[in-house]
């Protein structure tokens, strides 16, 4: 009788610490998904998107031709157009950059073509990703109507 009882409670531990086993939870690997590409939220618009806004409101912007800047790092894209109401080599450039560092240095590079001269060489204007140049020669207040138009885009 005590060896009936000796193997039963060794049945009875074999058998529960084996249902023991079968009831362990086991936590599954965290599942980590891959990592998103990143966006560059910084890039807004594109100079064909400035430019339609122009002749939108009404502004020349005309004989659009492919172009590039020259300034530092240089510029993701841009467009060169033409202002026939102020000669056939008056216009400006429209330029995307990738970050506000570049556009901003690009601004400040054309700024200081300004510096020594009575009448500035590029009206320079700003707005998020996109840098915009009209001819020096176009008066003030039209040149304005140009960054009005630039300044209104959201």
């Amino acid at each position: 009788m005590k060896f009936g009882l000796l193997v039963l409670l060794l049945l009875a531990g074999s058998i529960s610490g084996s249902v023991t086993a079968q009831v362990r939870h086991i936590n599954p690997p965290a599942i980590i998904p891959p990592p998103r590409p990143v966006q560059n939220v910084f890039i807004r618009w594109t100079p064909s998107k400035v430019r339609d806004a122009l002749r939108e409101e009404g502004l020349e912007a005309a004989d659009i031709q492919d172009g590039f800047t020259v300034g530092p790092d240089g510029a993701k894209e841009s467009i060169f157009f033409i202002m026939p109401s102020f000669g056939q080599n008056t216009g400006g450039v429209i330029a995307s950059f990738s970050s506000d560092k570049k556009v901003s240095d690009s601004v400040r590079y054309y700024l200081s073509m300004n510096d020594d001269s009575d009448t500035p060489g590029w009206w320079v204007f700003k707005n998020a990703n996109i840098m915009l140049l009209v001819s020096g020669r176009v008066p003030e207040m039209t040149a304005r109507k140009y960054q009005r138009v630039l300044q209104s885009m959201k």
